[in-house]
C-alpha cells in the first residue's frame, strides 16, 4: 500500500436505487493542488458538511470562505471545487443526488429544484447548521441510506427535500455582502472569469486573454489556478459544456449549440461533451 493511501480514508453508501449517496472522506496530510472531488456535477446536486481543514471554495471562479462544520448545497451544473491552502487533516462529508430525484414529488419536487437551481448555492455556517438542525438532518439522511431498504429509500428522499428546504430558507446568500467582499480575492481573476463567460463563443486563447488583461501567458496561468483551482483551459470547457446544455435546453440541436459556444468542429464538442456529461450531445435531456 502506498503512502496515499494510508492517508486516505472513504467510504460511502447509496439509496433510492443509486439516486442518492453519501460518502464520508478524510485525507490526512491533504496538499495544496491536490485534487480530492469532482469539479463539476452535470446531473447532480451536491451537499458538503466540512468537518475539518484550511480551505477555500472555488465556486464560478469566487472564493467562497469555508470553515469546520459549515455546510454549502451546491446545484447541478456550477463549477466548483474545495481548494486546499495548507497541509491540513481535510475531512467532508457529501450527499451527491441526481437531479431526477425531484421528479419523485411531482410539481413539488420540480419546484424546489427551480429554486435550487436559481440560488446555484446555498452557504449554511456552522451558527446556522447548529442553530437549525441541519447537522442532525443530514446525519438521518446518512443514517436512512445505510438501511438499503425500499422504507429506509423512503425516509431518506422524505429527510432531504426537509433538509433541503431549511437550508434554503436559512442559508446566507452569495451575493451577500458578507461573501462578496473578500479581501483574498483577486478581482483581475473576476474580471477574466466574467470575460469569458460573456464571450464563449469567440476566440478565448491564452494570447487573447492575456493581451486582453496585460498579463503574460505564464503569470495568467499562475493567477487564474491559484485563485480558482482551475487551469484556464479546463474552465472554459467547462463553461462552454454547461452554456451547450442551456442552449439545448431552450431548443437548440447539439450542433448548432457547439457552434454558438466556440466550438469550430463537431468532434471536439462531441468528444469535449461526453466527457465532461457522461453521455453524447445527442442523449441529454434535462427537464425544466
Amino acid at each position: 500500500m502506498g503512502s496515499k493511501e494510508k492517508r486516505d480514508f472513504y467510504s460511502h453508501v447509496e439509496a433510492c436505487s443509486g439516486m442518492l449517496k453519501c460518502y464520508s472522506s478524510r485525507t490526512l496530510c491533504a496538499e495544496p493542488n491536490g485534487k480530492y472531488e469532482v469539479s463539476v456535477h452535470y446531473n447532480e446536486l451536491e451537499i458538503y458538511h466540512f468537518l475539518s481543514g484550511d480551505l477555500f471554495f472555488s465556486f464560478e471562479g469566487r472564493r467562497i470562505p469555508v470553515h469546520d462544520g459549515d455546510m454549502i448545497v451546491i446545484a447541478n451544473n456550477m463549477l466548483h471545487k474545495p481548494i486546499i491552502q495548507s497541509v491540513c487533516d481535510y475531512q467532508r462529508e457529501r450527499i451527491i443526488f441526481k437531479k431526477d430525484i425531484f421528479k419523485q414529488l411531482s410539481a413539488s419536487g420540480l419546484e424546489l429544484y427551480r429554486v435550487l437551481a436559481k440560488q446555484k448555492i446555498l452557504i449554511c455556517s456552522r451558527e446556522i447548521v447548529e442553530g437549525h438542525r441541519l447537522d442532525r438532518m443530514f446525519s438521518e439522511i446518512q443514517r436512512c441510506c445505510g438501511e438499503c431498504t425500499a422504507y429506509g429509500d423512503f425516509c431518506a428522499l422524505i429527510s432531504l427535500f426537509s433538509f433541503l428546504i431549511k437550508a434554503e430558507q436559512h442559508s446566507m446568500k452569495a451575493d451577500q455582502p458578507s461573501l462578496e467582499d473578500q479581501p483574498r480575492q483577486n478581482g483581475k481573476v473576476l474580471a477574466i472569469a466574467k470575460y469569458i463567460d460573456e464571450n464563449l463563443s469567440e476566440d478565448l486563447s491564452y494570447r487573447v486573454i492575456a493581451q486582453k488583461f496585460f498579463l503574460s501567458e505564464k503569470n495568467l496561468y499562475k493567477l487564474f489556478k491559484k485563485e480558482t483551482g482551475f487551469t484556464l483551459s479546463d474552465y472554459i470547457n467547462e463553461r462552454r459544456i454547461i452554456m451547450a446544455q442551456s442552449l439545448m435546453n431552450a431548443g437548440a440541436s447539439a450542433g448548432d449549440a457547439a457552434i454558438q459556444v466556440g466550438y469550430k468542429e463537431y468532434s471536439v464538442f462531441y468528444r469535449n461533451f461526453k466527457k465532461r456529461a457522461g453521455l453524447a450531445p445527442t442523449e441529454y435531456h434535462h427537464f425544466k
